[in-house]
């Protein structure tokens, strides 16, 4: 018999000792499992995902940290799983949406550029027909409602104004007749009158877009032919509205004058 006392067993909080073959129970004194801490990755997904108000960046961030935070809560002490699939499904739902968005509105833009396009380079070959004076070719690309006198009066008010060099117009579907139209306002630049405000009325004729109105706000001789073109400019009116509008007061002080000098007199 051994002369030191048998070595204790462990025993677990049941009090029973382990069974053979299985490891000892942990005691009193040893510490229970840590918490379990939310994975940040998942939060900010479920963020992004829910503002959303940056087109497609924080769609964007939410998928990317949606599939950050899935992949940190294969550890058993990080949670939060559940936010980052909901942040992961809410930032697919904003690209789609802000890309679908983003697409209608750049189809739309195209759709509006290629329409003025036509527009544009009609204003601009009819205001280098004018100003080469060739009256046949400018005729040609105008509805009935201009004739022949009112484009040749038009050249000859324009040849004191130098060659053509260029034209910048900015052209837009116009929803306010019952035809199909398109207005363009800009500016002509010409060698000898420099910039003078340019502006159509342009219809459709079957498929071929036609010239129905138009102004040159120049400001000793504006011209304006067909039907009428929103003023170009100064939103006040043009130079001979203007000048219409000064008449009457022209008229009024002469007769202010005569009549002063009449009291004079006598």
């Amino acid at each position: 018999m051994s002369q030191f006392p048998p070595t204790p067993q462990p025993f677990g909080p049941s009090g029973l000792p382990p069974q053979p073959g299985q490891p000892a129970p942990v005691g009193y004194g040893t510490p229970g499992t840590a918490p379990k801490k939310t994975s940040g990755a998942a939060i900010a997904s479920l963020i992004c995902g829910v503002l959303g108000c940056i087109p497609l960046i924080t769609g964007l961030l939410a998928v990317i940290l949606g599939f950050v935070g899935i992949r940190s809560t294969r550890n058993p002490n990080t949670s939060g799983r559940g936010m980052a699939v909901a942040g992961l499904i809410l930032g697919l739902v904003s690209i789609l949406g802000w890309g679908f968005f983003l697409a209608s509105a750049g189809m739309g833009a195209l759709a509006m550029y290629n329409y003025g396009k036509e527009g544009r380079e009609l204003g601009r070959a009819f205001a280098q027909d004018l100003a080469s004076n060739n009256i046949d070719a400018a005729l040609a690309k105008c509805t009935s409602k201009i004739t022949r006198k009112d484009l040749s009066d038009a050249a000859n008010n324009m040849k004191s104004w130098g060659a053509l060099n260029d034209t910048t117009l900015f052209a837009a579907k116009d929803q306010t007749g019952a035809k199909e139209s398109v207005t363009a306002f800009g500016v002509a630049t010409f060698a000898t009158a420099q910039q003078v405000p340019y502006g159509l009325h342009m219809v459709k004729e079957g498929n071929t877009l036609k010239v129905d109105g138009f102004l040159f706000q120049h400001p000793k001789t504006p011209i304006t032919v067909g039907t009428p073109v929103e003023k170009v400019g100064d939103a006040g009116g043009t130079d001979s509205d203007k000048a219409d509008e000064d008449e009457p007061m022209q008229e009024e002080t002469g007769t202010e004058t005569e009549s002063g000098s009449d009291t004079t007199t006598k």
